[in-house]
């Protein structure tokens, strides 16, 4: 699971390069597993 976080990561830090739009929804993605996890 820590692995998947991991990637997911690495995942944000290249659609930083990518819309914002895009960048935000992947936030709320993040944010949602942070939740999940603790």
């Amino acid at each position: 699971m820590f692995l998947l976080f991991m990637s997911n990561v690495s995942f944000v830090a290249t659609g930083m390069k990518c819309s914002k739009k895009v960048n935000e929804e992947i936030t709320n993605k993040i944010k949602k597993t942070m939740k999940f996890i603790q």
